[in-house]
């Protein structure tokens, strides 16, 4: 009885952490935001909860139970940190008190309370290998639950040191598979947002790509939000590359990303969407703030200093198209057409400035194309 209780509690552990990774589409790791521990620590908290109802019998009296509620509070803290094992312990401390008011629950509450103040206040301290952290928060939880269990147990101590020998031995069995479990769905974790970065990073310049420009714009248009596209091209780029070689058309390219991700923000998207070329996805900004940001961003670009692999330094500027759905377009083929055409002025009329698409000045232009140099 006692061994089908602990493997179904160990299904439960694994199938509750596996959720819980999907959930969060990122492997466990303490530098995950702010947001997401706290999700973390609330879909802890509640399989803690399924772990109680879950609960076996102990051998030595079938009034005491047996629950492995701590242990995903071992794990989480071993891979996260402790806010998440502080958010979980909480829940976990209210949720026995909905069996009754008993000193006895009242009592397990407040040790869940204690103890993840301590897993909370002493994250900063431990050492960040998952090994030594295991041990280290396995001891500290362990001691915490075995010395509320001796005051329970105050009358009858044999009865106590038999229980405490259940809990830990049991309790280090399904640690130790878990945290195999865990390992390898990290690993695979890792692996999978690995190749998921090389389908949509661009490698030169660590800006998302093509693919996944044209899927973001996409879903903007799908649901009719006003989107604002900047089209941008690096002026006279081919006589960089010829004049330096590809080597230093390279790192032209590296280095005007790094402008563009430091002045793109929360509503504003950068991508890499061909050789020279560059897209920016504006949302929720007007006209006016648009055009605003699109020239803020021109002479950023054409203020710094690029570096080149030889050491030289090269002044670099770009020319930039503005078109506007709904009003220029609902497709990305039209809204991207009307703002390559805004870039072409930009570069008719001497190249280094902003355009934006006006449907009244483009319509009686000729169709003839101007180079893109």
């Amino acid at each position: 009885m006692l061994f089908h209780g602990i493997m179904s509690n160990i299904c439960i552990m694994i199938t509750g952490f596996y959720l819980i990774t999907k959930l969060t589409h990122e492997p466990l790791s303490p530098t995950l935001s702010v947001g997401k521990k706290v999700q973390l620590g609330i879909t802890t908290g509640l399989l803690g909860y399924i772990l109680m109802l879950s609960a076996v019998p102990a051998p030595i009296s079938d009034q005491i139970i047996l629950d492995f509620r701590h242990v995903p509070l071992i794990i989480i803290s071993c891979y996260v940190g402790g806010l998440p094992a502080l958010i979980a312990c909480i829940i976990i401390a209210v949720a026995r008190l909905q069996f009754g008011l008993s000193a006895t629950a009242i009592s397990v509450s407040l040790t869940y309370l204690m103890l993840g103040l301590i897993l909370y206040f002493s994250d900063k301290y431990v050492s960040r290998v998952i090994k030594v952290r295991g041990i280290i928060f396995s001891i500290i939880t362990m001691l915490c639950i075995c010395i509320n269990y001796l005051l329970f147990f105050s009358n009858d101590k044999i009865v106590a040191l038999k229980f405490i020998l259940i809990m830990t031995v049991s309790s280090t069995i399904a640690l130790v598979i878990v945290f195999i479990f865990m390992k390898d769905l990290r690993q695979q974790t890792v692996q999978f947002h690995s190749y998921r970065e090389q389908a949509e990073i661009d490698f030169l310049t660590g800006l998302k790509n093509k693919r996944i420009f044209t899927k973001k714009i996409e879903v903007l248009l799908q649901f009719s939000y006003d989107t604002t596209l900047l089209v941008i091209d690096v002026d006279k780029f081919k006589s960089i590359n010829d004049r330096y070689g590809h080597d230093g058309g390279d790192a032209v390219l590296k280095q005007l990303a790094t402008v563009m991700k430091t002045h793109c923000h929360n509503n504003q998207e950068p991508f890499r969407v061909g050789g020279e070329e560059f897209a920016v996805i504006l949302t929720q900004m007007t006209p006016e703030q648009s055009y605003q940001m699109a020239e803020e961003l021109r002479q950023a670009i054409e203020a710094s200093e690029f570096i080149l692999p030889d050491e030289q330094e090269l002044k670099v500027t770009i020319s930039i198209g503005i078109s506007r759905s709904p009003i220029d377009g609902k497709t990305i083929n039209e809204l991207y057409r009307k703002a390559d055409m805004a870039l072409y002025r930009a570069k008719y009329q001497g190249r280094n400035q902003v355009v934006v698409y006006q449907q009244q000045d483009f319509e009686a232009e000729s169709n003839s194309p101007v180079p893109l140099t």
